[in-house]
């Protein structure tokens, strides 16, 4: 007998934030229906619930800034709506301290939402949690890396019970400098009559102001996560895999690339630190996967089936952007995109890619999926997405320092020749793979 576990057919829901402050079950308009009705039918309903619930009997945390809260009774709210997971580790888990994440987890617990972020101690907010669904098992793991330090959830000791808080992932800022200007500053140091802290650093690097400078030969911001948060993330990570059939990690950051707390249009550009860290995780996953001899397809497989969707939002975000922007055209389709310094109506070629390289690949992936081969996700998508990206490198500019290379073809375009072959290399090997295990 084949359980329905063994079918990896899972539908998942993702959806952003949810603050919510009032009830949802008094409203009955049919779009608003149907939007419950897609959570309703999914076996994996998530949000980010970036809100407290607990009764206001709890003075806040930290001074000044939004005080998110909410009536304990919205959670049935939520469940109501179709919600069955969500993260807590984000930015306001401690407008109200200790005792607003004790009273929150205290209302969580009557509820069914399966949750993961926060807790008692630091071990049980990285712990994940576990939501069992006929298609199989989800773990969910709540991360991050916007918090006040006093928010930073303890890890319980022998003679001590730990401190409630989120799970974090810390990092540093490293301010580079030419060596020149690091004398500067130790010069200046000394006038002042500041004293180097005693923190562990480098014998490039200084402390001036509780900030650490690095000597560089150019200007600089670098950030680096606490290696020791890092590490204890990726163990739970490895743990959740082992305990379950899925793994969901949340990562809450409202950082931008110089490490600031981002409240402009560089909220869009992802840190690099935390690139860094998700390609640790995935690294890690890769390593397991191969010590539990799981082959490298059967996870590429089951990723990229919902990899389109991310690169759909991806091209939208160029869209508002104004980059990215296709070639001149006089269409009735055409757009002016500022960006372009020449006023001339071009192709809107992200919302080109946004629909093939997105939607289009991801329904198409979907739905000739075959999970008695391997590698056929994936070489379906690698193949797919060159094949849709070359045609749409017709109606995209070509980028300035390239131009066009042989043919009248672009970089862009003979790279999709190479990923078009790649995927006819992947479904081949797979092909063989999956008859050899027969």
């Amino acid at each position: 007998m084949l359980y329905s576990s063994e079918k990896n057919e899972i539908t998942m829901v993702l959806s952003g934030d949810a603050m919510i402050t009032r009830p949802l079950s008094v409203f009955d308009e049919p779009q608003f229906l149907a939007l419950s009705y897609v959570f309703k039918k999914a076996d994996v309903a998530f949000t980010n619930l970036e809100m407290l619930m607990h009764d206001y009997g709890i003075s806040p945390g930290i001074p000044g800034g939004v005080f998110a809260a909410s009536d304990p009774k919205n959670l049935n709210e939520l469940e109501w709506f179709g919600i069955n997971m969500v993260a807590l580790a984000n930015n306001h888990s401690w407008d109200y301290s200790e005792g607003g994440i004790l009273n929150h987890l205290v209302n969580l617990k009557k509820t069914n939402l399966i949750y993961s972020g926060i807790g008692k101690n630091l071990s049980e907010a990285r712990a994940p949690g576990y939501l069992d669904t006929k298609a199989g098992r989800v773990a969910l793991i709540s991360l991050t890396t916007t918090f006040p330090e006093a928010g930073r959830a303890v890890h319980q000791r022998p003679d001590a019970i730990g401190r409630p808080g989120v799970n974090p992932l810390g990092y540093e800022q490293i301010h580079k400098l030419p060596l020149s200007k690091i004398k500067e500053l130790k010069n200046i140091s000394k006038k002042i009559g500041y004293e180097e802290n005693k923190k562990s650093l480098k014998k490039n690097q200084i402390d001036f102001l509780t900030k650490t400078f690095e000597t560089s030969k150019d200007y600089g911001i670098d950030i680096r996560t606490n290696k020791s948060d890092e590490a204890e993330i990726i163990t739970w990570i490895k743990e959740a895999k082992a305990m379950s059939d899925y793994v969901l990690v949340s990562i809450h950051c409202h950082e931008d690339p110089s490490g600031g707390y981002s409240s402009n249009g560089m909220r869009e550009q992802t840190p690099e630190f935390l690139r860094e860290f998700s390609k640790n995780v995935i690294d890690a996953i890769w390593l397991y996967a191969r010590k539990m001899n799981l082959h490298l397809f059967t996870l590429a497989d089951f990723l990229t089936a919902s990899i389109p969707l991310g690169f759909f939002w991806g091209r939208i975000g160029n869209f508002i952007n104004g980059e990215l922007y296709g070639r001149v055209t006089e269409s009735s389709i055409g757009m002016y995109f500022p960006n372009a310094g020449d006023y001339q109506l071009r192709h809107p070629s992200q919302l080109y890619e946004a629909f093939f390289e997105g939607i289009m690949l991801f329904l198409v992936i979907n739905y000739f999926n075959r999970h008695n081969q391997l590698g056929f996700n994936s070489g379906l998508y690698v193949f797919g997405y060159g094949f849709f990206r070359f045609f749409i490198e017709f109606f995209r500019e070509p980028d300035a320092h390239l131009g066009f290379i042989v043919l009248s073809l672009s970089m862009g375009q003979l790279l999709c020749i190479g990923m078009m072959l790649g995927g006819a290399f992947i479904w081949f090997t797979g092909y063989k793979l999956s008859k050899e295990n027969i």
